[in-house]
């Protein structure tokens, strides 16, 4: 499958070159298939861990940033807007790729994000186009962040029937790490 230019159209896109960007942190709850949050007390999760939680990076003298709290997150591939839905840290944006293969279409999910005004279901994006800001709640224990899921989601599927629980449920839905498709400079550091 083709590679995408995420994580260089996300340093862009928020200029984190201006803080000497060297490479992302992850911590372990943060990644695909993890089965404990990486927030608060890393209480177990209902279900496995279905995408990848960007939240900090480190410069090259070692230092540790945080996102920026209206992070500008832009598109993984050109897709259609397909679905836009509430989560617990702002609203979900569906974005169908015009990748399909044998199991169906490529879909990339971005969560916790407030869409851009002028974008709604059935609008175009090309790849790397800015398709909305992190969102902040500070009411929640966890801190600014974007998820991002990509997932091959069979085309008897309607988008308008997607949800979180879907995903998570559906064993016709297959979830990809997203890091397979965007690579890019990153460290895994245990807590």
């Amino acid at each position: 499958m083709k590679k995408s230019f995420f994580s260089n159209n996300f340093i862009g896109l928020n200029r984190l070159d201006d803080c000497g960007f060297k490479a992302w942190i992850f911590e372990p709850g943060m990644l695909i298939a993890a089965e404990d949050q990486w927030w608060g007390d890393s209480a177990k999760r209902s279900v496995p861990h279905e995408g990848l939680d960007i939240v900090c990076f480190v410069d090259a003298n070692n230092r540790r940033h945080p996102l920026p709290q209206k992070a500008r997150v832009p598109a993984l591939f050109d897709g259609e807007i397909v679905l836009v839905m509430d989560d617990f840290l702002g609203q979900s944006v569906f974005i169908r790729h015009l990748f399909q293969e044998e199991r169906g279409t490529l879909y990339s999910i971005y969560g916790h994000v407030v869409l851009l005004e002028h974008l709604c279901i059935g609008s175009m994006i090309r790849e790397g186009d800015c398709i909305g800001m992190i969102n902040h709640d500070k009411a929640v224990k966890c801190p600014p962040h974007l998820h991002v899921s990509v997932a091959i989601i069979p085309d008897a599927i309607n988008p308008e029937q997607l949800s979180w629980k879907k995903i998570s449920e559906t064993r016709e839905i297959t979830i990809l790490d997203p890091l397979d498709l965007f690579p890019a400079a990153h460290v895994v550091v245990q807590q």
